[in-house]
């Protein structure tokens, strides 16, 4: 829900810091058995936020149901929807902290998720930036905020005073790329498919035309030809 109604929204904020997250988890959680026993409960101890009670629009819970029953479509771990599942995750637990420090990095880390990459790769950047498109801005942004990601995880530094602009900044990149590899799920089901992608979608298209006619693997002719068709449009 928190995706649904923040991605692409600035924050500002005065006085004492709050979670980004527009809908934070309860503090109390249960679970329960398929024949309603209780089996499990959580509690969370949280400082005084100062937060003001919500009304949950009912646009946010029919988009998030909807949302939540299309990621279930597929349980194979190898899934772009289970990558999904794991950056949403991620992203919640970095909207939902007032360490700026810590939401930064689980942005970062949902980027990381995103481009199938490991910590310090550096293809993650250029791969982030094929799903941002023609969105030049964000892709600007993309290109100083590694510098903070640095700093960060090299030398525990993090800017006190600009701190909570560069994680609105990340946060702005980080909804741009999950609500387009979203858009992409069903013509790039599988992980394996979304990586080919990322390999060849900045490839001109003479030289797609070329892998396709030399190609014996069917998931990247599969790709390829999407890459081509995308273009076509």
């Amino acid at each position: 829900m928190n995706l649904l109604s923040q991605s692409g929204k600035y924050t500002i904020q005065a006085g004492q810091p709050r979670p980004i997250a527009k809908y934070l988890a309860g503090p109390i959680q249960i679970v329960f058995s398929e024949d309603g026993l209780e089996q499990l409960t959580y509690i969370e101890n949280r400082p005084s936020l100062n937060i003001r009670k919500n009304v949950v629009e009912v646009t946010h819970i029919d988009s998030a149901i909807s949302f939540s029953n299309d990621l279930a479509l597929s349980s194979d771990k190898l899934s772009t929807r289970q990558l999904l599942i794991d950056a949403i995750r991620r992203y919640g637990v970095a909207l939902d902290t007032t360490q700026w420090h810590i939401t930064f990095l689980s942005l970062w880390q949902v980027l990381e998720l995103i481009s199938i990459s490991q910590p310090g790769d550096q293809r993650a950047k250029q791969r982030i930036k094929t799903l941002l498109a023609r969105n030049e801005y964000l892709k600007d942004l993309l290109n100083i905020l590694p510098r903070t990601r640095n700093n960060l995880v090299h030398r525990g530094v993090f800017p006190s005073d600009a701190g909570f602009l560069e994680v609105q900044m990340l946060k702005l990149v980080v909804d741009a790329a999950i609500i387009r590899l979203w858009e992409l799920r069903d013509d790039l089901p599988t992980i394996s498919s979304v990586k080919e992608y990322y390999s060849y979608v900045s490839l001109s298209d003479s030289v797609i035309a070329i892998q396709i006619s030399n190609s014996t693997n069917p998931q990247q002719i599969e790709v390829l030809n999407f890459i081509q068709k995308s273009r076509n449009k």
